[in-house]
């Protein structure tokens, strides 16, 4: 199946896990609705000349969906009869941000946008308009890669910087923060959400309590190509890589690491 040109940059299920929004990249700019019992494509349109960074279906809804492009938030309704999809453009007054991602409360009433200037803009889907942003005076830095809500309307945020801060839903302010080895790619939260996993662009997954943030690494390895690998003389129980910036000491048993040195430019 091939509906986009060269790559897909955003997918999102919709409610009722019926149809798939697919958003393609910056050379096609298509936003696909696929029919999730057929895998055939819907309905679609192009969604203008800034490139599309994320799409997400309303959680309450199964043919009304965001997208987020550079300076744009658009809602759009799909009409399933007629095979065709609609946008309403969100007013976002004198604002000008390039906006990477897109989360929407339960209740579809808010979206809340990430933005590479650092902030997160709060938007009423009711209304098509911006509403607030935050945290005010403090930027993330290298920009906001991802959002997640909790239940209790907490904001989980991963910056560019590796910067992980729960933000209060109310206020948009932060509550606490911490940091991990590499910017923020995913974060996934557990059912409870007591807990929930943070990938890095460093391959490092953590296991972080959503209370204070303790980050606890789980799984790791290198996240440049691998130079050189030695086994110790007549013992097979350990060995040792070499990456870009550092050297690990594995157990071969259980593939854990054991040991890691940071050497800049290896």
């Amino acid at each position: 199946m091939k509906l986009h040109k060269v790559m897909i940059q955003s997918l999102s299920f919709s409610c009722d896990e019926s149809y798939l929004a697919s958003l393609g990249g910056q050379d096609d700019n298509m936003l696909i609705i696929l029919e999730v019992s057929t895998g055939k494509g819907f309905c679609s349109t192009n969604i203008g000349n800034e490139p599309g960074y994320d799409v997400r279906f309303l959680n309450n809804s199964n043919n009304k969906l965001v997208t987020v492009q550079n300076l744009i938030v658009k809602i759009w309704e799909a009409d399933y009869v007629a095979k065709k999809v609609n946008f309403t453009l969100v007013n976002l007054g004198n604002l000008k941000r390039q906006i990477l991602n897109v989360m929407v409360d339960p209740t579809d009433t808010f979206a809340y946008v990430g933005t590479r200037t650092g902030d997160i803009l709060e938007i009423n889907l009711e209304r098509a308009s911006y509403k607030r942003c935050g945290p005010v005076r403090k930027l993330f830095s290298q920009g906001v890669q991802c959002l997640a809500l909790m239940n209790n309307g907490d904001i989980l945020v991963g910056a560019g910087d590796g910067t992980i801060a729960k933000l209060a839903g109310q206020t948009l302010q932060v509550k606490c923060q911490s940091d991990v080895l590499g910017d923020v790619t995913s974060i996934s939260l557990t059912q409870d959400n007591t807990h929930f996993f943070l990938g890095s662009g460093q391959s490092n997954i953590y296991l972080i309590d959503s209370d204070q943030l303790k980050a606890d690494l789980r799984n790791t390895c290198h996240y440049e190509k691998i130079n050189d690998i030695a086994f110790p003389n007549n013992f097979s129980e350990v060995f040792a890589t070499c990456s870009l910036n550092d050297i690990r000491v594995w157990n071969s048993r259980n593939r854990q690491e054991l040991l890691r040195i940071q050497v800049p430019n290896l």
